[in-house]
């Protein structure tokens, strides 16, 4: 029996259903369906009452109409489910199991998390992670889960990387995703694919790592040598492959082989390191024994090297290598390291006064500051027991400079109201009568940099440690954050002081391969301690750096730190910045107009301002370009056009 007549009807009474009845009588295509149902109408008494209630819904008045519409809708309904079948040809075989479950959300509401994962262009990486934070559920819905996955491949690489984050906060149940439809000689998506389940999964996946890897090809194929280093079990094959690849293959060889800890992959090592040093530069992030051993020895070198050359600068080659020798070793302990560092500690003075010559690029550090940066990136990293007592042993060996990794070593493990009244009397108050001395300054400034480490982090609405390490598989650089117990309000109100000394340069500790300090210090460290949800420490926060921004002149500098703080008395501080500057610039002012959080007739005002500056000829236009005609225009336009943009 052709039932096409019936499911034909059941679309019309569904329209009906959400269209509304108004119009029930004007639907020609209902009517049609009627009438071709007249067959089965005739056939069957069940079909003939279908029949009969649509006609008398269609002549009902319209008061009957929703009443009648659900009666024959319902009963079409229960006709059309008792004619569904189970019975299918052919052989059965079990279901694979799914990935992902269903979330309690509609379709509608998914979609633009699902258009952002498919689609391609800018401004979608902010779209998913507020997703993210707002719903990270939806991203575990059988309907999203697949598009996760695939935007492993994404052509931005921000958007990949917060992918993988997510997929690792999953765990282990998006493996059988990962693996589904795996192409071994595919590019960045299936490279990306291989190391998240070696993250995920370890050694366990070993056997799958061994199957694949003859297939692998260029990219994949070095994620997988990577996760060789997983199992003990490959030492033979990394052997093997340490002699077969070469270039980045290669490369990932010898670091899987160097995180083993044997005597063939110490001996392989020793014979490669008389060869060429810089092979150490795959070492950063491998934290065995034995990568502890091989860059702390190649540092030491060079820096015997460096004093017996007896200079009081050092070249680009020199920064190259420092570079890269401190970036291998930072993050690893062994006894070789902790020998190392006290060695260093000894001569610190000596690498103070070894400085970049004049044509060295993008970095004004000592050689002591490279060192003493790299130890706190290191303590930030590693919180191993045995890396804290190097710190502190160095702090006393060496207070000058190693007061800094002292505080860094306990913050991981006392109060915050211990840390505070252990370190705060080393930031001295001046006066009239008391000025900082030499060692005064120094203590002060080694607290700022340690300091610099620490950040309120609205993500896990707490205060933070943020550092660069480097992943243990690939060796690239990656941001992490570790959550502190608290930080001391006391330190905001013991930095805002006005009689706290401001002078002095701090690292960002947040960055890997900065080599550029930043200066003047305190202004930096206040910003990063900004608890945006405390009103207090955006009172005093907010205040002085407003009286810093003014004094200074640098409007830019911390512009959004006063948005966060919820800075109110923005009058005539773009023009006074300007002023203060003597430069101006037509288009980056008309940004920063746009930018400013007050009204348009205020808007208005300080552009007048700023124009009469450029009229009287009390600053420089940059590029000569400041059409006045325009500036006018826009002025009138703002205080006429309370809604008005730029």
């Amino acid at each position: 029996m052709n039932l096409q007549a019936l499911y034909d009807l059941k679309e019309r009474l569904e329209h009906a259903a959400i269209a509304g009845t108004a119009l029930l009588q004007e639907d020609f295509r209902l009517r049609r369906a009627v009438e071709a149902l007249a067959p089965l109408a005739k056939a069957n008494p069940v079909f003939a009452k279908i029949s009969a209630g649509t006609v008398a819904l269609l002549n009902a008045p319209e008061a009957e109409r929703s009443t009648k519409l659900l009666d024959v809708l319902s009963l079409v309904d229960a006709v059309v489910y008792t004619q569904g079948t189970t019975n299918i040809s052919g052989e059965m075989f079990p279901a694979d199991q799914g990935t992902g479950r269903y979330v309690q959300v509609s379709f509608g509401e998914l979609q633009p998390l699902l258009t952002a994962l498919k689609g391609s262009g800018s401004g979608r990486t902010s779209l998913i992670r507020e997703c993210w934070i707002q719903h990270p559920d939806y991203f575990t819905d059988f309907r999203i889960l697949p598009y996760v996955v695939g935007a492993l491949g994404d052509n931005y690489g921000e958007l990949a990387d917060l992918i993988a984050e997510i997929l690792m906060k999953q765990g282990a149940s998006v493996i059988p995703l990962l693996k589904e439809d795996f192409d071994p000689a595919g590019k960045t998506e299936m490279a990306r694919r291989v190391r998240l389940i070696a993250k995920l999964a370890g050694e366990d996946e070993n056997d799958w790592f061994t199957a694949i890897l003859p297939d692998c090809k260029k990219d994949v194929r070095e994620a997988v040598i990577q996760a060789l280093s997983l199992s003990k079990e490959n030492h033979p094959v990394l052997l093997d492959l340490c002699q077969s690849e070469r270039g980045k293959l290669k490369d990932a060889a010898m670091r899987s082989l160097a995180a083993m800890d044997t005597e063939e992959a110490a001996a392989f090592w020793n014979k490669e390191m008389q060869k060429k040093r810089n092979t150490v530069s795959c070492l950063r992030g491998v934290v065995s024994t034995l990568a502890a051993d091989i860059t702390a020895l190649a540092l030491q070198t060079f820096l015997e090297e460096l004093l017996a050359q007896n200079h009081k600068v050092y070249d680009q080659a020199d920064l190259e290598q420092i570079t890269m020798l401190t970036a291998s070793v930072c993050g690893k302990y062994s006894a070789q390291v902790d020998s190392m560092w006290h060695w260093a500690a000894d001569h610190m003075h000596q690498f103070a006064e070894i400085v970049p010559e004049q044509n060295v690029r993008s970095c004004d550090f000592s050689v002591a500051e490279h060192l003493q940066q790299t130890l706190m990136q290191t303590i930030l990293w590693n919180s191993d027991p045995e890396v804290l007592k190097l710190a502190r042993d160095l702090g006393a060996q060496n207070r000058e400079w190693f007061l800094g990794c002292q505080m860094l070593a306990d913050m991981a493990e006392v109060s915050a109201k211990e840390l505070y009244e252990r370190y705060a009397p080393y930031i001295v108050r001046t006066g009239l009568l008391k000025r900082e001395n030499t060692e005064e300054r120094n203590d002060r400034i080694q607290i700022m940099r340690a300091l610099s480490a620490v950040r309120w982090s609205k993500e896990l609405h707490s205060y933070a440690v943020v550092f660069p390490r480097w992943d243990s598989l690939t060796g690239n650089p990656v941001t992490s954050a570790r959550k502190l117990d608290g930080v001391d309000p006391r330190w905001i109100t013991l930095l805002t002081d006005s009689k706290i000394n401001t002078e002095g340069a701090v690292f960002n500790l947040s960055l890997s391969g900065h080599y550029r300090k930043v200066e003047p210090a305190i202004d930096w460290v206040i910003s990063w301690l900004i608890d945006g949800d405390n009103p207090q420490v955006c009172d005093l926060a907010g205040s002085w750096l407003y009286r810093w921004t003014k004094v200074t002149g640098k409007f830019n500098y911390h512009f959004s730190d006063l948005q966060l703080c919820g800075w109110k008395d923005w009058k005539g501080l773009l023009s006074h910045c300007v002023g203060k500057q003597g430069e101006v610039s037509y288009y980056g002012i008309m940004e920063w107009i746009q930018r400013l959080p007050i009204s348009n007739v205020e808007k208005a005002e300080e552009l007048k301002k700023l124009d009469l500056l450029v009229q009287r000829k009390e600053v420089s236009v940059k590029h000569g370009h400041w059409p006045q005609t325009l500036v006018a225009s826009q002025i009138a336009m703002l205080e006429s056009d309370p809604n008005a943009e730029l």
